[in-house]
């Protein structure tokens, strides 16, 4: 199936998968890089610490070592002022031993070399006693000392004894070699000092190096082991991600079994949860579109078998879209039909008002829909119920229109024929019912003239019926004959019987005539009933049944129709004594409603006699109908008393109605619509009792 026009895909996966949270960074920064600078800055400060204390050894070496070699070369400078006195006193005595000085000449050198070697003699005892004096010091300060004396001793003896120059000189020599050796023991021993502290910071350095190689590879080793751990962690997680991903990406996707990755979304501080969201939303995105695949195949299986012709159109009504039931019913292939406008089905028996109406709906965004008279594209007439509705997008707009068509061809040539059919039908049920009308009124007149003759005939029967009846009273008076009595017994029954049976005809026909009308009257309902129980009292003792009586529920004083009353509960009773051989009979009344004067009462007539079945039940209240047709012979009868006490009931506007099991016993039941005593008091000179 073609993709219908306006619809929209998916939003693209990516699309769900571009709201990662940005904490999830900040913790990656954070597990990744803190530790690491935190154990740069400490090896930086512990590095710093140890340089500082190297610096300050450095400088405090630095000035002891100044402080030497300002010894030695104080030494140095004194060693070369008392060269130069000595040279200077030597040349004085060779002068005077050759005699080239003058004397006065002679005390001012010597009193100047003097002065000299006071000075330096101050200068050279302030000097060292102030820096501290070691050993070598001393020995220098004694060899200094001694070879000033022997100058001194020297100057004074120039001009006392000239003859001693030479031993002077040799004694100044040898102090002055003394000087020398001492001086000379002096820079050896600072040489000695800067090598051992040289060699000692040289130590020392190579320490704080090892020192800080060995921090820096452990700390080194320590970002590695931090590194390998978090990438072995982070390395599982990624493995059951990119595990996760390689089943979401086969076709076609495997959407179970990513359980371990909800399980990184259990944790809210996990540095992959922003992953495995990704990957939840991306499987949840796939879940949709698949159930989004589903439904679209799902509804385009419906729009391609749809057995009604979908048809979808732009706005200007170019056709996109056919299915095959169009393809079906109108001819025309889907290739050849797609682009065109479907006018070309017309064939101009379309009033133009259907089509100036379906196109107000469209533009009001509303469905429509009606029928068109169209062709196929083999020329024959194609008939159509269309619905056509606009499409619209989410954004609410309209885009396309679609119809769905029915072909009404063959229904309608169905209701053409049928409204033909009918047409000649309603003529044959006018006639008939005509032809009926006049049989009713037939049969009506026909069933009234045989209930008015019926009613005459009985009325007639009454008057010898009488007479017998009479005539048999006196005849029983008047015979002493005991056979002669039994014989009238027989005949009195007999008559009573027939006049039984023409009352209950005279009855039936007075009531199927219209002629008996009931007579509303104030009744003692226990007067009522003593006439009943006298009348079948005789029966009782007859059969020995006990008799058992509730009227106790009811007003005692009613309006209704007496006569027809005592009728039914009469027939009622007389068939309860008839049907029952041994047992009880219970008469009852009750009331099952009132509204003020209006009452409704239940009268029930109970034995424990032979019962009665259920199918028999159904016709039981018909005219000449009993029970079963035995009971005929069994029991005698006529099967006339039910059906007139149904009749007596329902034009008193009540109900009749039987329960009964066969074997059990049985209950007649009768409710009628009474007044009570406020519409007896109106009536009370009427009220009856016997």
């Amino acid at each position: 199936m073609k993709t219908k026009p306006g619809t929209e895909s998916a939003p693209p996966i990516s699309a769900n998968l571009s709201n990662l949270h940005p904490s999830g960074m900040w913790r990656v920064l954070l597990l990744f890089f803190v530790p690491a600078v935190l154990i740069a800055v400490v090896i930086g400060a512990l590095n710093l610490k140890a340089f500082y204390a190297l610096q300050v050894d450095h400088h405090q070496s630095d000035a002891s070592r100044i402080a030497m070699l300002q010894e030695v070369a104080t030494l140095t400078e004194f060693n070369r002022r008392l060269s130069d006195i000595q040279l200077q006193v030597e040349e004085l005595l060779t002068r005077r031993a050759t005699g080239t000085v003058l004397p006065a000449e002679l005390e001012s050198l010597s009193r100047e070399i003097g002065v000299r070697l006071t000075v330096m003699d101050w200068e050279f005892g302030n000097r060292f006693t102030s820096s501290g004096v070691t050993a070598e010091i001393h020995a220098a300060l004694d060899a200094a000392e001694a070879q000033r004396q022997v100058m001194l001793e020297a100057l004074e003896g120039v001009a006392t004894d000239p003859a001693q120059t030479q031993t002077y000189v040799q004694a100044a020599t040898e102090k002055q070699k003394l000087l020398t050796d001492a001086s000379n023991s002096i820079i050896e021993r600072v040489v000695n000092d800067l090598l051992n502290e040289w060699q000692s910071h040289n130590d020392e350095f190579e320490t704080h190096s090892q020192t800080a190689i060995l921090v820096g590879g452990l700390t080194i080793l320590l970002v590695l082991i931090l590194w390998l751990a978090l990438i072995g962690w982070l390395g599982r997680g990624l493995l059951k991600l990119t595990g996760a991903l390689q089943k979401l990406s086969r076709n076609p996707p495997e959407l179970r079994g990513l359980e371990s990755i909800e399980s990184l979304l259990a944790n809210p501080a996990s540095l992959l949860r922003p992953m495995a969201e990704s990957v939840v939303a991306f499987r949840d995105a796939i879940q949709a579109r698949q159930q989004a695949e589903h439904e679209l195949r799902k509804l385009s299986l419906v729009v391609e078998q749809n057995p009604n012709a979908v048809i979808v159109t732009d706005l200007d009504a170019r056709i996109e879209y056919v299915n095959d039931a169009f393809v079906a019913m109108t001819g025309y292939e889907r290739d050849w039909i797609t682009g065109r406008n479907p006018r070309l089905l017309r064939t101009g028996k379309t009033p133009q008002a259907t089509y100036a109406a379906m196109w107000r709906a469209l533009m009001k965004g509303e469905s429509w829909q009606g029928e068109f008279i169209n062709r196929r594209r083999d020329g024959s007439e194609l008939l159509e119920r269309a619905i056509i509705m606009p499409l619209r997008q989410p954004s609410g707009e309209i885009t396309h229109y679609v119809a769905i068509k029915r072909d009404i061809t063959n229904r309608k040539r169905m209701e053409a024929e049928l409204e033909r059919y009918h047409a000649h039908l309603e003529q044959l049920v006018a006639e008939r019912t005509r032809e009926l009308h006049q049989a009713k009124v037939a049969a009506e007149m026909a069933n009234q003239s045989k209930s008015e003759f019926l009613a005459n005939v009985t009325h007639e029967l009454l008057t010898p019926m009488n007479a017998i009846m009479g005539l048999t009273h006196l005849a029983r008076q008047s015979a002493q004959d005991n056979g002669q009595q039994a014989q009238l017994e027989k005949v009195e029954g007999s008559a009573r019987h027939l006049l039984s049976l023409i009352n209950n005809l005279l009855d039936l026909s007075q009531i199927e005539a219209g002629q008996a009308s009931p007579e509303p009257q104030a009744v003692n309902l226990k007067c009522l009933l003593q006439q009943v129980l006298d009348g079948i009292q005789p029966h009782l003792k007859q059969k020995s049944l006990s008799l058992e009586i509730d009227f106790d529920s009811v007003p005692e004083n009613v309006l209704t129709d007496g006569e027809g009353l005592r009728k039914v509960l009469l027939n009622l009773t007389e068939n309860a004594v008839k049907f029952t051989p041994q047992g009880e009979i219970q008469i009852t009344a009750r009331t099952v409603a009132q509204d003020g004067d209006h009452y409704r009462i239940r009268f029930s007539v109970s034995d424990t006699g032979i019962g009665i079945s259920n199918k028999q039940m159904e016709r039981l209240f018909q005219p000449f109908e009993q029970a079963d047709n035995s009971t005929t012979r069994r029991f005698g009868g006529n099967g006339l008393g039910l059906a007139i006490s149904k009749r007596i009931i329902e034009r008193l506007g009540g109900e009749i109605g039987a329960e009964s099991d066969p074997g059990t016993g049985s209950t007649f039941w009768f409710e009628l619509p009474v007044y009570g005593a406020g519409a007896v008091s109106t009536h009370s000179e009427d009220i009856q009792c016997g």
